[in-house]
């Protein structure tokens, strides 16, 4: 999917009014660009209204990120109305100017975007190459995050066009890149990633190492709690046993993943499981469970009116009857699941089912002949040839079948895990724009605003003769004065916006900086300890550690009462340790009617981008104590 950014209908109404109340176009632009992908989820007519709006302010060449942007969201919005040829000119446009402004970001995510477009529309080698040409950008921009996300595309696009051999390559690639993140989504991508693969080795027929994958991706997914990918990683399992002809070993999983799809409310899985377990159960001989199972997976599938999972069930059932020798019953089954079919594709091909059913009339007359003579002689032999004869063709027929929905059912799934990656994509795109934002604003108001306010000082100081004849009026030294203080005021938003320690120096002296700014109003005093000069940290580490500090200083500045700051900044083990304390009044956390406020939730956030971890260690009467620790790059 493309950048998307979902929110409520309150966050609508808020575009809204920001749009009207902007005196730039600049954020007039950034207003439409959000309400554009709002609209994605209820009115693709409305996010086409105001992707045109957006593109209109968006045409001044001195904002290219901007115009990038407007595009992309033009392309986005005309792929989803399924206008292919309209999506593929708006982020070619876009790809070209990023090309110009050399933006390796929105690079990538537009390849991103056009290998959606071309997946959405069959063209698999053309999807394959926009990943390609997106994952160059990553590589050469050292995203680890973005290379794994393609690589897992570039599999699941492989395996749809049934090249094992390649979706195996680029899925143990993307296995070993997404080992090395940090990010907050790691264990749900490296599951997913493990799943897939299990799944290639499952049509490799490689049964060991598929069930080594699926191991895997359940301890994976089991220390992440995420409840519907154990389901998936149990079912997987159980499902693998029953192929291996361990069918026993199996139902145990099956019936916890069955556990588990119920309380989180997953009627497909629950279908899905339920006849897993009819088969699973058939194979065991145990005839009234497997009925059971088969007959829950019906009742479901028909709650929720879905053809295809009652056509895929009926099939199930009728090998079920083969295995059993229930050949009338399969074939009446096996009528079943081509009915249910033909209602969800109406040029299905019945010619294959006449044909077997034609088959199974004259074998079925052959039979009565045959048994005839075997009142004579040779009875035992000519009812095996009999059955032999029905098996092979039924055996055949659900083969074809199965196989052509096995291939659907795993393209539909890789499409779903497709669209879920893409929304991960665009969180992170979207933080780097932030803080890009505010070192655009900062140097704004330091160049722009705090020169002309210069300029006018100097202007004011140059009358400054003339202006002292007047001895009774003090006109000039209180205009002199505003200037003077308006030109701190810039100074002291520029700074807060993005200080320039942190810039040119590092995040250490930058907390030093800050630490030295409160000293000086006197009313505190603050400890920066460090057992090291530099860290090794991103940029984006970086200023998102910055505004954690910052935030906690402004948090016990306003409310703490306190007297006495404390910072302490190491690093060991491929982790940085912050901790920060106050002596100030505290809080009960364990109070559930705690107001947190903005300060301690923005905090949090921070963290948890960084993929890190709080300890609040705070009591009432000893002051506030955060320990932090957060993971290093590698």
């Amino acid at each position: 999917m493309p950048h998307v950014v979902f929110c409520q209908s309150s966050s609508i109404d808020t575009l809204k009014q920001q749009f009207v109340l902007a005196d730039h176009d600049t954020s007039r632009v950034r207003a439409l660009y959000l309400l554009t992908y709002e609209f994605f989820q209820s009115s693709l007519d409305s996010a086409l209204f105001y992707a045109r709006q957006n593109l209109t302010y968006a045409q001044d060449d001195a904002y290219p990120k901007f115009k990038c942007s407007a595009l992309s969201a033009m392309g986005a919005t005309h792929m989803y109305l399924n206008n292919f040829d309209s999506a593929k000119y708006y982020f070619e446009e876009a790809i070209k100017i990023t090309k110009t402004h050399d933006l390796p970001n929105q690079s990538s995510a537009l390849y991103t975007n056009m290998g959606v477009l071309y997946k959405r529309h069959g063209q698999y080698d053309e999807a394959i190459q926009s990943y390609i040409d997106g994952l160059i950008e990553d590589e050469r921009n050292g995203h680890l995050y973005g290379m794994t996300i393609k690589k897992l595309n570039i599999s699941n696009l492989y395996g749809l066009q049934g090249d094992n051999v390649k979706a195996l390559q680029y899925g143990e690639e993307a296995l070993v890149t997404c080992r090395e993140l940090t990010h907050q989504d790691k264990a749900m991508i490296e599951g997913l990633l493990l799943n897939n693969i299990g799944t290639i080795y499952i049509e490799e027929l490689d049964f060991p190492r598929a069930k080594e994958k699926f191991n895997e991706a359940l301890v994976v997914n089991t220390s992440a709690g995420n409840q519907n990918e154990i389901a998936r990683n149990l079912h997987n399992i159980g499902a693998l046993y029953e192929k291996v002809d361990s069918a026993q070993t199996g139902i145990p999983m099956l019936i916890r993943a069955l556990e588990i799809r119920t309380e989180v409310g997953d009627q497909i899985g629950l279908v899905e499981t339920y006849m897993q377990l009819g088969s699973s159960y058939g194979k065991t001989g145990n005839t009234d469970s497997s009925d059971y199972n088969f007959n829950r997976a019906i009742e479901t599938a028909k709650s929720i009116n879905n053809h295809a999972l009652i056509s895929e069930t009926y099939l199930a059932i009728s090998n079920n009857d083969v295995v059993a020798g229930n050949y009338e019953q399969a074939l009446d089954h096996f009528r079943l699941s081509v009915s249910y079919q033909d209602s969800l594709e109406e040029n299905y091909d019945r010619e294959a089912y006449l044909e077997m059913e034609t088959k199974y009339r004259a074998a079925q007359k052959d039979a009565q002949i045959a048994q005839q003579d075997l009142l004579i002689n040779k009875r035992t032999s000519q009812r095996n040839q009999y059955l032999i004869g029905i098996l092979g063709l039924l055996f055949l027929s659900a083969f074809i079948y199965y196989r052509s929905r096995q291939k659907r059912k795993l393209a539909d799934e890789k499409i779903k895990n497709l669209e879920q990656e893409q929304k991960l994509l665009a969180i992170d795109y979207m933080v780097q724009g932030q803080e890009e934002e505010r070192k655009r604003i900062a140097r704004d108001l330091h160049d722009g605003l705090g020169g002309l306010l210069s300029s006018a000082s100097m202007q004011m100081q140059s009358i400054q003769k003339e202006i002292d004849k007047l001895s009774e009026m003090q006109l000039f030294s209180k205009a002199e004065q505003m200037i003077d203080n308006a030109c701190k005021e810039v100074r002291r938003i520029a700074h807060d916006m993005m200080p320039s320690a942190l810039i040119d120096l590092g995040l250490i002296d930058a907390i030093d900086d800050l630490a030295s700014q409160i000293r000086s109003k006197g009313s505190l005093q603050v400890e920066v300890t460090t057992s090291s000069d530099s860290l090794d940290i991103t940029d984006v580490q970086a200023v998102n550690l910055y505004r954690i500090v910052q935030e906690f200083c402004n948090n016990t500045i306003k409310h703490a009462a306190a007297s006495h700051i404390g910072i302490v900044i190491n690093q060991d083990k491929g982790f940085l340790h912050l901790e920060l304390t106050d002596d100030g009044v505290g809080y009960d956390i364990s109070d559930a009617n705690l107001n947190r406020g903005i300060g301690l939730n923005s905090i949090e956030s921070r963290i948890k981008y960084l993929g890190g971890s709080l300890q609040d260690l705070t009591a009432v009467g000893t002051g506030c104590r955060y320990i932090i620790k957060i993971p290093l790059r590698k």
